[in-house]
């Protein structure tokens, strides 16, 4: 046989593509779930509705359409051939993830079933009272004339059975402010149902853990700052990290995050915890989630602190691989601050070079593009940008954030400072913290 001859004999090599994963959702901190599913070797596809979503150029391609759509993702990924469809920074593309992942045979660290309880708060609260979890006081809200029937009277939360963030939740002290706060509340809900909470006394924990083998590992509790008006409702402008907490109050928080992965049925998963340490300093949550913080607060600040990688351990998690948790204090205290600006187009955020520079602040991350246009309100979609700050301590932290006020400005296209001022650090009982 010729050299010739025996060369045809050889099949042309075929360069095999890498696996495609999917994700769910174009938000700024799936920026870095992109990078890092990149990083093991996936092509990544974004599936979000927005023309230009802040992750969406660190993708390799962008399709624009709903994530929450089951059978458009279904579609697309049966179509796409993908071997991962994921979304580990947002709440309502779970039960997608879930149900997609069940259909095509994809790994997934919950289940149809399961995920219905991470994503609809009613649910949630369900499994919460069989359990014996502490929780607020609540009734379900399904018309205005419900409210007619409760044992009790205001103050109360208001929110809705399923949205994400603080979309539409409101605080009501008087009960000539029950229609218009259960009105905001049920146009954010896609079910139309809404919750009413006895309103808490003391101070919000967010509380990020990881799940292996079914145990929680409690990683990092921060503190929650929130600013409360009747006009914006409540927006959380800020974190402490590490909540200066009590050994007592953080034991009351681990002896409550320990009932929750068998009462949820959580294997392997990460886990936010948010809820609240009370004037008696008894832990009541709110709601919990099986993914990370929607922001920089969470597993950026939780590496820092920590040298625990929880962007890693959940994508380890969605590809059923097993976790080791290590915990390597760095002994710093840090802040994530929200920066928020209203009643104009964004041309630029000021400052943040020399803030870097003088060592003010650590990391910035900037979460709208030029053009933005902001009204003239305070909701969650009036984040212009967040920054995290470190420091040896509380004392030091909290000059470094009146030093960020001070010199920070968020300019609109006419040059004047849109930064809203008024949403930053002057909550009285937020004080005694930073003297610590």
């Amino acid at each position: 046989m010729s050299e010739q001859s025996a060369n045809t004999m050889v099949p042309p090599m075929r360069e095999e593509r890498p696996p495609l994963a999917i994700v769910l959702g174009g938000t700024n901190p799936h920026r870095a779930l992109v990078q890092n599913l990149k990083h093991r070797g996936f092509r990544v596809l974004l599936a979000d509705h927005l023309e230009a979503p802040p992750a969406a150029d660190a993708a390799d391609e962008h399709v624009r359409g709903s994530a929450l759509d089951v059978e458009a993702v279904c579609s697309l990924a049966t179509e796409r051939k993908a071997a991962l469809v994921i979304s580990v920074c947002l709440d309502r593309p779970i039960s997608v993830v879930a149900e997609v992942s069940r259909r095509l045979g994809l790994p997934s660290v919950y289940t149809p079933e399961n995920a219905l309880a991470f994503t609809d708060k009613v649910a949630m609260k369900a499994v919460f009272d069989l359990a014996g979890v502490p929780m607020p006081k609540g009734s379900v809200i399904r018309s205005l004339s419900d409210f007619d029937r409760l044992d009790s009277a205001p103050p109360f939360i208001v929110k809705p059975a399923d949205s994400t963030g603080s979309l539409g939740i409101a605080i009501v002290r008087r009960a000539d402010d029950l229609a218009a706060a259960y009105v905001a509340a049920r146009d954010a809900s896609s079910t139309g149902i809404v919750l009413a909470e006895e309103l808490l006394e003391g101070r919000e924990l967010s509380i990020d853990c990881i799940v292996a083998q079914g145990h929680c590992h409690v990683l990092l509790v921060r503190e929650r700052l929130l600013h409360r008006t009747p006009e914006h409702g409540v927006q959380c402008y800020a974190t402490i990290s590490p909540a200066p907490l009590a050994e007592s109050s953080m034991q009351a928080v681990r002896d409550v995050a320990e009932r929750l992965p068998s009462a949820f049925n959580i294997v392997n998963a990460p886990l936010l915890i948010q809820g609240y340490l009370t004037t008696m300093e008894a832990f009541k949550v709110l709601e919990i989630a099986v993914r990370l913080g929607g922001g920089p607060s969470s597993f950026r600040t939780v590496k820092l602190k920590t040298g625990f990688d929880l962007l890693e351990a959940a994508v380890d998690c969605n590809l059923g691989r097993s976790i080791t948790v290590s915990i390597q204090d760095s002994g710093r205290v840090y802040t994530t601050v929200n920066i928020y600006a209203r009643g104009g187009p964004l041309l630029r955020v000021e400052g943040v070079e020399k803030l870097r520079d003088e060592g003010v602040i650590a990391e910035y991350y900037a979460y709208k593009p030029p053009g933005t246009s902001f009204p003239n309100v305070i909701t969650a979609r009036n984040r212009a940008a967040a920054v995290v700050i470190e420091a040896a301590n509380y004392k030091t932290l909290y000059t470094k954030v009146r030093t960020l006020f001070e010199q920070l400005r968020v300019l609109d296209t006419q040059g004047r400072d849109i930064m809203a001022r008024e949403v930053e650090f002057l909550a009285p009982t937020v004080e005694p913290a930073w003297r610590i």
